[in-house]
């Protein structure tokens, strides 16, 4: 059977949540006739990107082409002769890095956490401790990622999840690996203040952010250890989509993103108490996810391909028959239109925010996610080849 990228979009309900073992209101569809579908928006029809869109050439080296992704636009300047590890606001991450295993240094070093940082959460909105969070998350999070390429995989993600399934502020049990795991990152989450990333501080500080927070860096764990269980078989495109939104990992940077702007720490409950007046933020989180986890797919394919990786959604449709240019090439069409839903949406949706100007900021903040992930995969010694 082939497949193909099709996906609808469904607005989900208030509290739906986004686990693996959960129905999503993300659903990929399978084409069981093989032939390449377009992708159905409800209630609308096929949209090109808009203006506010902008095209990028990226050269695919294992198949000998150039070929043109489609970006949404970008609501930060990052000067182009910015050096690795160099923030915008100098976000600090020496002490950090002291508290993790010796093999995490290399490995947060070609991820160059500090640049996705900046281009995730705009230095002019979003606070400094919010942002120290950020890129200590998003350097743990690789360090734990590559940990899902190595022969401890279970033990390390079981010890996370016990860890994440308690209390932020729970101290963490005693055996070593937990703490070598997850006891730099905890003590980040437990002595910041969204405003500040209080360095030196060893006192816990209460925010309501944190749970939420900690709670959807555990459902991102949940589903790297069940990527597992795709390990060996011949997956559908579906089982792949509905892990891959998650271990795309943009729940924990829309947390940090709404609670600095004063609006509700969690994605699945209304922002304000008339959220009904802007139902489009609900379509563009899980937009984002999507566009991210595709475009990961397409801008990691080469390392995947050569690593015999099955867990892409280009490698997905070469199992099942396609030429690796076509499969490539589909991918990243699904993905092309689905930033020209995402810019579309911007477009209507500013009508809708009225005078809630947070409203506003973080749906901008949202659509620069499909921005800063690209860029940043592009510059990023973590996907070069």
């Amino acid at each position: 059977m082939m497949s193909s990228v099709y996906f609808t979009l469904q607005e989900p309900p208030e509290n739906a949540r986004y686990y693996h073992n959960k129905t999503s209101s993300l659903l990929p569809v399978t084409d069981t006739s093989g032939a390449a579908r377009p992708i159905t928006w409800p209630r609308s029809s096929v949209l090109q990107p808009s203006n506010n869109s902008f095209k990028r050439l990226i050269k695919n080296k294992l198949l000998d082409r150039t070929h043109t992704i489609v970006l949404p636009p970008s609501f930060v300047n990052v000067p182009a002769n910015r050096t690795s590890g160099e923030s915008l606001t100098k976000i600090d991450l020496t002490k950090f890095l002291l508290n993790l295993p010796p093999n995490a240094v290399l490995i947060i070093k070609q991820a160059d956490p500090i640049a996705f940082v900046d281009r995730m959460l705009p230095v002019s909105i979003i606070p400094p401790g919010a942002r120290f969070v950020a890129a200590c998350f998003w350097s743990w999070l690789c360090v734990i990622d590559d940990l899902t390429e190595e022969s401890d995989t279970s033990n390390s993600l079981q010890h996370c999840i016990a860890a994440l399934s308690s209390s932020p502020y729970v101290p963490l049990p005693t055996n070593s690996l937990c703490l070598r795991r997850m006891g730099a990152f905890q003590h980040v989450v437990q002595t910041s203040t969204l405003s500040d990333p209080n360095l030196d501080s060893v006192s816990k500080v209460e925010e309501s952010w944190k749970p939420v927070f900690w709670a959807e860096v555990l459902i991102i764990v949940e589903a790297l250890n069940a990527e597992k269980c795709l390990q060996g078989r011949a997956f559908s495109m579906a089982e792949w989509m509905e892990l891959r939104v998650l271990t795309i990992s943009a729940r924990p940077f829309m947390v940090l993103a709404r609670a600095s702007l004063g609006l509700s720490p969690s994605p699945t409950i209304p922002l304000y108490p008339c959220a009904h007046q802007s139902p489009l933020i609900t379509q563009l989180q899980p937009l984002t996810q999507i566009i991210l986890g595709l475009q990961n797919d397409i801008l990691g394919w080469e390392k995947d391909h050569l690593a015999c990786n099955p867990l892409n959604a280009i490698e997905v449709l070469i199992r099942d028959g396609y030429d690796a240019t076509d499969a490539f090439e589909q991918v990243l069409l699904a993905h092309n239109d689905l930033v020209g839903r995402l810019t579309k949406l911007a477009g209507q949706m500013e009508p809708h925010v009225g005078d809630w100007s947070e409203l506003g900021q973080y749906g901008r903040v949202l659509i620069g996610f499909g921005n800063a992930m690209a860029e940043w995969m592009l510059c990023s010694g973590r996907y070069q080849v």
